[in-house]
């Protein structure tokens, strides 16, 4: 038997956690990538953002994100930001996916981007049934 892929995931306020994927699957996600140019691997600049909300079979909720943004010009910085949320089963999933998306942006210049992709990630929740 095979050991499933293993991942370690940055959260605020707390240690990292080391996950089995298998064990937690994803629930919901959307990322955003950006290029400078035609072709993303010639790119001296490049930007990307994720958010991902993942679940245990036992209800826990782990909601994070990246942004990373590389520039290979001298005068110009990059930055990677990485955090989430280990939220128990009786989480409202869009307000802790709020929380992690804004501190994620918070500062950076891709913060409307980021914004936008806390609405992309609620919306690909499973559907609630009325």
């Amino acid at each position: 038997m095979s050991e499933s892929k293993r991942r370690t995931i940055t959260l605020y306020d707390r240690p990292p956690v080391t996950i089995r994927e298998a064990d937690w699957p994803v629930l919901a996600s959307a990322e955003w990538h950006w290029h400078e140019g035609e072709h993303e691997s010639q790119a001296f600049r490049t930007a990307k953002a994720i958010l991902i909300v993942r679940q245990h079979d036992d209800g826990r909720y782990l909601v994070y994100g990246i942004a990373e943004r590389y520039s290979a010009w001298k005068a110009e910085c990059g930055y990677e930001r990485r955090g989430g949320v280990l939220a128990n089963a009786n989480a409202q999933v869009p307000e802790v996916l709020r929380e992690v998306g804004e501190r994620l942006a918070d500062k950076l210049p891709d913060a409307e981007t980021i914004r936008e992709l806390i609405d992309k990630c609620i919306s690909d929740l499973p559907a609630e049934e009325l």
